[in-house]
């Protein structure tokens, strides 16, 4: 699990609270909450299926898949 900010990318990938925790930039004391809360609950975080997510949603297969999408749609719209 992670802890960060929420400043334009996080959010894209911690979308979910079983992968960590999103904070408000310049909020040191959310920030420290947030570390803690995932010390305190680390067991709480399943390992296998965050990489399960993860490989999902950013792993090669679907880089691939998106990258040809977007390849048919400007062929499409030439």
């Amino acid at each position: 699990p992670v802890v960060a900010t929420r400043c334009g990318g996080p959010e894209y990938i911690i979308d979910d609270e079983r992968l960590g925790r999103l904070v408000d930039v310049d909020d040191e004391d959310e920030f420290y909450d947030a570390v803690v809360d995932v010390i305190n609950n680390y067991e709480s975080f399943d390992p296998v299926w965050m990489h399960s997510n993860i490989k999902e949603r950013f792993g090669f297969e679907n880089f691939a898949r998106r990258l040809r999408e977007i390849y048919e749609e400007a062929v499409v719209n030439l």
